[in-house]
């Protein structure tokens, strides 16, 4: 099998897994704070905003995750860690994948860098890319 048959079948099979446990990897509509740009305009620490955009980076650190979310108007950082989704969210987010949906919701805060990074207290499936 050559190497886009393989990606395929393996997103596929993560389809079928998040279907399994009852997930709607085609999700729905999700309210946002606005798009990317304007997230970031009204970026303030300690702040609780809802963002959604295409998976475009993942940085994986053990417990915690950095993704960059974009949509048509720029990019977000976002942060997910076990103890703030819960183990059952962190389950579902191992099978999303790059070029993936998701909207989240999180609190605001710079990181060492100064990034700046929505940290997510609830995430969900929008869409699944194959």
């Amino acid at each position: 099998m050559d190497d886009e048959n393989s990606l395929i079948a393996q997103r596929r099979e993560k389809l079928e897994a998040l279907q399994a446990q009852g997930a709607n990897p085609f999700g729905r509509a999700f309210e946002t704070s606005g798009a990317i740009a304007e997230v970031r305009e009204k970026f303030a620490e300690g702040a609780t905003l809802r963002a959604a955009g295409r998976i475009t980076a993942h940085r994986d650190m053990g417990k915690s995750h950095f993704v960059d979310l974009r949509d048509s108007t720029g990019r977000i950082q976002v942060y997910i860690h076990a103890k703030e989704v819960g183990a059952e969210v962190i389950e579902l987010f191992k099978l999303v994948d790059l070029g993936d949906f998701i909207g989240v919701e999180g609190d605001c805060f710079l990181t060492k860098t100064g990034e700046p990074t929505l940290k997510v207290h609830k995430l969900e499936l929008l869409g699944k890319s194959l």
